[in-house]
C-alpha cells in the first residue's frame, strides 16, 4: 500500500464531515491496495509519498469526493464493492471525454479568428485530451496545458475533467459574445 501517501490523505479525509465511519475507512484502504497493485503492476506493496498522495487523490476524484456531493464518495466508500463502485465511476468518467471534446468543437467553431498564441496552444493541448486523459491514476489531474486566460477564470477548486469542462464551457460562452 501506498504507506506515507495514504496516511496523510487518510488524516486529511478524517477531519472532513462524513469521513469518519470505520466501513468507509476500511473501503479506502481497499481501494487504495487495488490502484497502488494496478499501478505497480502487482510487482511491490508500495510506492512513494508523493505517488501515494497523487493516487489516493485521483481515486477519491473518480468517486466524487471532489464534487458537490461528498457523501456520495463516501457511502461508495462504505459499499460492500468498492473497487467494483470505483471501476464503474470511472467508466462514467471516461465516458464524459466525447462529450468535452464535443464541447471543444463548439469552441474552435464558435471562437473568432484570433491570432492568439496562448489560445492556440492551450486549444491544440486540450485536442489531445482523449488521448492524455488518465483515469486510473492521474484523474484528478488536467492532462493539458491551459494558458489562455479567461475573461471570467473558473473555480481553481476543480480538478480533472471538471475544470477542462468548466473552462471550455466558460471559454464558449465568451467566444459567442466576441462572435
Amino acid at each position: 500500500m501506498a504507506n506515507a501517501g495514504v496516511k496523510t490523505v487518510t488524516n486529511a479525509l478524517l477531519s472532513l464531515d462524513g469521513f469518519s465511519s470505520e466501513r468507509a475507512m476500511r473501503g479506502f484502504a481497499e481501494l487504495m491496495t487495488h490502484v497502488c497493485q494496478m499501478y505497480t503492476l502487482g510487482e511491490s506493496s508500495s510506492v512513494s509519498q508523493q505517488e501515494g498522495y497523487d493516487l489516493a487523490e485521483s481515486a477519491l476524484y473518480v468517486l466524487g469526493f471532489f464534487g458537490e456531493e461528498p457523501e456520495v464518495a463516501v457511502s461508495l466508500l462504505e459499499s460492500e464493492d468498492v473497487v467494483g463502485a470505483w471501476t464503474e465511476r470511472r467508466k462514467l468518467l471516461e465516458a464524459r471525454i466525447p462529450e468535452v471534446m464535443s464541447l471543444w468543437r463548439q469552441v474552435v467553431v464558435t471562437m473568432p479568428p484570433f491570432r492568439n498564441i496562448a489560445l492556440r496552444d492551450t486549444l491544440a493541448s486540450i485536442e489531445r485530451l482523449p488521448n492524455c486523459y488518465d483515469t486510473f491514476f492521474g484523474a484528478h489531474q488536467v492532462p493539458c496545458s491551459i494558458d489562455y486566460p479567461l475573461g471570467t477564470p473558473v473555480s481553481e477548486d476543480l480538478r480533472g475533467l471538471d475544470y477542462v469542462e468548466a473552462w471550455l464551457a466558460q471559454l464558449l460562452e465568451e467566444a459567442r459574445f466576441l462572435a
